[in-house]
């Protein structure tokens, strides 16, 4: 449903003033939780204003609010219709439910791109069944990653639905059948399947714990629910009025789904995301066989169902023109004058414009034993990390004790040399999603004086 409302600093701040839901499920609440083990909600926008907070502007164009934040540069990547040759992908499908879908939100295109929290003209509808017509099947969108999108720890892409947080008690009596009130979500549901080669899918594993109120048959078109009993159904999560968060999925929870396990989909390099709509009237079931229940009827705005603003990806290899962004990078150049180039900037997740060396690796004595650290981005195709020692700097003989490449697990040389790695945040301050880590060597074996050094070797991405 797209929502036709005029945003405001007071409407903004509404829901904070009322009484809060009182949450059931292990799941994530519908915005800011970053510390949920299953699915925490990423933010579409990171930066000065805060995680998840939308630079919105006045109606004379100039921003208003949450001032100098951006998009969440963890993506590398956004769906669309067309491959990297710019020709349209061959699994390609938009099928909507047409019902009653005004043409005003069938335009597929507003799903292309990044993330806009722009809940009215930058949407594509799904449609949604009516009652008017029992056999109308629900609407499915299938769209295109221009790079292959792998398992990597945590979250793998994200998926951003206009959803709204209720700022509507449950006692209101002139709100309907307002389901779970205050706090909960206006969740208009989908089914997620993702492909390799768009015409084998695999479809994650969902739950709805969503129950009916007594005496009804369904929510009703106004109804919020409580996010923290849905799993691993897309536009669970606030992508509205200021706040935008999308919904994550990790492609290892699709390990055993059949078309994975005989090799029809391949978890390291899915190119298709397909998003089917759930009616909301419990005929659709989740995993666990349990009715899915969502806002129902919506159809009576001309635009029902799900309405998909973006697919962002994580889970894909990245390189030192996708961090550059367009700004002209040299890789041996040193923009901020720190001394550092900007190649071991990209490396160790540094700001190329403001001088700072303390994202360097850093070396200290640990229980007597020498430890050498530093951060980096699993996704950096383009660049090796090589750990190397020598005993002396008079006549230094530098070699290899280690090394990580993209993807993988760092890998040892030297016998006794202890690895750890552990999840970190990025400098944009966005939450921890697993891609960046901490990585540490331990020198276990060491008895006498020794010197460390990293060397970043550039490679084919």
């Amino acid at each position: 449903m797209v929502v036709w409302k005029r945003i405001s600093v007071s409407a903004l701040l509404l829901s904070a003033l009322m009484s809060p839901l009182v949450y059931g499920g292990d799941y994530s609440l519908g915005m800011d939780d970053p510390d949920n083990t299953y699915d925490a909600p990423v933010p579409g926008f990171v930066g000065p204003a805060g995680e998840g907070k939308v630079p919105l502007e006045d109606e004379n164009g100039n921003t208003a609010i949450n001032f100098g934040n951006y998009v969440n540069p963890i993506f590398t990547g956004w769906v669309s219709a067309y491959t990297e040759d710019d020709e349209v992908a061959s699994g390609y499908e938009y099928s909507p439910n047409m019902t009653n879908l005004s043409s005003d939100w069938w335009y597929v295109s507003e799903a292309y791109g990044p993330v806009t929290a722009d809940n009215i003209n930058d949407v594509c509808s799904l449609g949604d069944w009516t009652g008017s017509n029992d056999n109308a099947e629900p609407g499915h969108v299938t769209l295109y990653f221009s790079k292959e999108v792998r398992d990597v720890p945590g979250a793998d892409f994200v998926v951003f639905e206009n959803a709204i947080l209720s700022d509507t008690p449950i006692t209101d009596p002139d709100a309907g059948n307002t389901g779970e009130g205050v706090g909960g979500v206006y969740a208009e549901l989908a089914y997620v399947e993702v492909s390799s080669d768009g015409v084998n899918f695999a479809r994650f594993p969902s739950i709805s714990q969503t129950e009916l109120p007594p005496d009804t048959a369904y929510l009703g078109p106004y109804a919020s629910l409580d996010p923290t009993g849905v799993y691993n159904l897309a536009g669970k999560h606030v992508n509205n009025q200021g706040d935008c968060w999308g919904t994550p999925f990790d492609l290892s929870t699709l390990s055993g789904e059949d078309n994975v396990v005989n090799g029809l989909v391949d978890l390291n390099s899915i190119r298709y995301v397909r998003i089917v709509d759930i009616v909301g009237n419990g005929n659709q079931l989740d995993s666990e066989d349990n009715p899915i229940y969502d806002p129902f009827l919506t159809g009576y705005w001309g635009a029902g169902g799900f309405d998909l603003d973006a697919i962002g990806a994580i889970g894909q290899a990245r390189s030192f023109s996708d961090w550059s962004n367009g700004q002209g990078y040299a890789r041996d150049g040193d923009d901020d004058g720190d001394g550092v180039s900007n190649l071991l900037e990209y490396a160790f997740d540094m700001d190329p414009e403001v001088p700072d060396v303390s994202g360097l690796p850093r070396l200290m004595m640990v229980d007597g034993h020498p430890k050498i650290s530093f951060s980096r981005d699993i996704r950096n195709g383009d660049i090796i990390y090589i750990v190397e020692a020598t005993d002396s700097l008079t006549d230094p003989d530098w070699h290899e004790v280690a090394r990580a490449e993209a993807f993988s697990d760092p890998v040892v040389s030297d016998t006794g040399i202890l690895v750890s790695s552990v999840s970190t945040e990025s400098r944009h301050t966005q939450a921890n999603l697993d891609v960046w880590q901490e990585v540490s060597f331990t020198d276990m074996a060491v008895d006498s004086i020794r010197f460390y050094r990293v060397r970043v070797e550039t490679v084919d991405e």
